[in-house]
């Protein structure tokens, strides 16, 4: 999972450094090339977060699921051994 968090960092911050590059270098006027930087920034952070809250629900899914199986294996534990 570490592999895949550093893999999509790098293609953010490479996406990212594309677009600031390509719009830099158009040949519009500095409002016109302002206005596309800040367009293409808008649309970067909303992916980020859509991405963010996937992962953050992703690791509730998780961790929810790792406290049913202890919930589970307690459960069979207490019932095959009874006091």
């Amino acid at each position: 999972m570490k592999n895949t968090t550093n893999l999509l960092g790098a293609f953010l911050v490479s996406a990212t450094i594309g677009a600031v590059v390509g719009i830099l270098i158009a040949p519009d006027k500095g409002a016109i090339t302002r206005k596309k930087l800040m367009n293409s920034s808008k649309k970067l952070a909303d992916n980020l977060k859509i991405k963010l809250t996937g992962s953050m629900d992703d690791v509730k899914d998780f961790a929810e699921s790792q406290k049913n199986k202890k919930e589970f294996y307690k459960n069979v534990h207490s019932e095959s051994n009874p006091v």
